[in-house]
């Protein structure tokens, strides 16, 4: 049976931290394919969390 491999910080995530600043760089949203509406879901929600 494998055995399973426990954090020893309980709270420490498994996900890198990105700042929000990066999410609206020019050439992130560039690389994005805009047509879907996704993008703009996702801005409209950084920016209700800004206010």
């Amino acid at each position: 049976m494998p055995r399973i491999a426990r954090n020893s910080n309980p709270d420490a995530s498994d996900y890198e931290e990105i700042p929000l600043d990066a999410l609206e760089d020019e050439d992130v949203s560039e690389s994005v394919d805009t047509s879907d509406n996704s993008l703009k879901t996702i801005r409209n929600f950084m920016k209700k969390l800004r206010q």
